[in-house]
């Protein structure tokens, strides 16, 4: 049996643990290790269709030789690199009290 255990968060920052997913046998004729060869790709097709890079995406070999403050951008950008906006909101949904106190 294959146990595929996940986690994310930022660099430094909290990590958020996700179920695992168990491969117990093989599909279609697949061995298990095929199997969980197949699933593990397509977990990491996923997050790179969503935007995020791999290390061998930035152009290094090894994870001791990468330096995120250096080599990530300081805003959130896509998968097509575009930078993604800042959320914001209507002004008639923010309560008078905190108008107040910015604008004073």
């Amino acid at each position: 049996m294959y146990i595929i255990h996940r986690s994310s968060g930022l660099i430094d920052g909290k990590q958020i643990s996700h179920p695992n997913i168990e491969i117990k046998k093989g599909k279609v004729k697949r061995t298990i290790t095929e199997q969980m060869n197949l699933e593990y790709n397509s977990l990491l097709k996923e997050y790179k269709d969503k935007g995020y890079k791999s290390i061998s995406d930035l152009g290094y070999k090894n994870i001791s030789e990468f330096d995120p403050e250096t080599v990530l951008p300081k805003e959130k950008r896509d998968q097509n690199n575009a930078i993604k906006p800042m959320l914001a909101k209507l002004i008639q949904s923010v309560p008078k009290s905190t108008l107040n106190s910015v604008t004073n």
